[in-house]
């Protein structure tokens, strides 16, 4: 079905404290891009919350995915910090695309 929207599962990502990573979010299982072929365009905005603890670097569109670096964080000893993020991102079809999930900051 053209244009039908995909159920993607969302992204479930680790890091630790000293560690500065690049991840993305891949949109090639989204409807607008599988069946319609859109493309990715625009500048993409990322969110994390909690706010304030993870420094998150200007993301960028590569392909069907959306890059983005995320550095910082502490935790005492064996704590894990979970934190939710949503990658949003217009395509060339006029749509606007999110893409969530969550980031676990462990030792």
């Amino acid at each position: 079905m053209a244009g039908a929207i995909s159920i993607v599962a969302p992204e479930r990502l680790t890091k630790q404290p000293g560690e500065s990573r690049v991840y993305a979010v891949d949109f090639s299982k989204y409807g607008e891009i599988e069946d319609n072929a859109e493309t990715l365009t625009g500048t993409p905005t990322v969110a994390v919350t909690p706010t304030g603890e993870l420094t998150v670097g200007s993301p960028n569109i590569s392909g069907n995915r959306v890059r983005f670096r995320v550095s910082g964080g502490t935790l005492a000893a064996g704590e894990v910090k979970e934190y939710r993020f949503k990658v949003t991102v217009a395509t060339s079809g006029s749509n606007t695309l999110v893409g969530d999930g969550y980031l676990f900051l462990v030792d």
